[in-house]
């Protein structure tokens, strides 16, 4: 599978993350549901341990703007790696690791059905990463 890749809330499957706004859905519940609504998937890679997680989170996620034009353009989903803390992935979990190369935290991966998946590994920064997502999907 080719990847394009740069550097730098109402279903039973929606997951709290506390302060930021956006509502994330169970990684396996994105395919369905992004059939559903007729919306690409955000998959958002991060680690509890990793800091430019969390500095994204703060920065893009729980700013209402962005969290709510994420929510309408997307079915965002939070694939969090566990493998620091519990010595293992989900098998769902790795599968998606694995599908989409990932190598870093953060990574963003917007998957679009008949497209190529958009790849943003790292925290470019708040501008820069809205200005990719809205490129991915133009």
């Amino acid at each position: 599978m080719a990847h394009e890749e740069h550097r730098a809330g109402s279903d039973a499957a929606t997951v709290d993350h506390g302060h930021d706004l956006v509502n994330w859905v169970k990684p396996d519940s994105a395919d369905s549901l992004a059939v559903a609504r007729g919306k690409p998937i955000l998959y958002d890679f991060a680690a509890e341990w990793c800091g430019p997680c969390k500095k994204m989170t703060k920065d893009v996620f729980a700013d209402s703007a962005t969290a709510h034009w994420i929510n309408d353009s997307f079915v965002p989903a939070r694939v969090m790696d566990r493998s620091v803390e519990d010595g293992k992935n989900s098998p769902y979990v790795t599968t998606l690791i694995e599908k989409y190369r990932i190598r870093s935290f953060p990574t963003l991966v917007v998957a679009q059905s008949g497209r190529k998946p958009v790849i943003l590994a790292g925290y470019p920064g708040k501008d820069e990463t809205n200005r990719l997502l809205r490129s991915a999907i133009d």
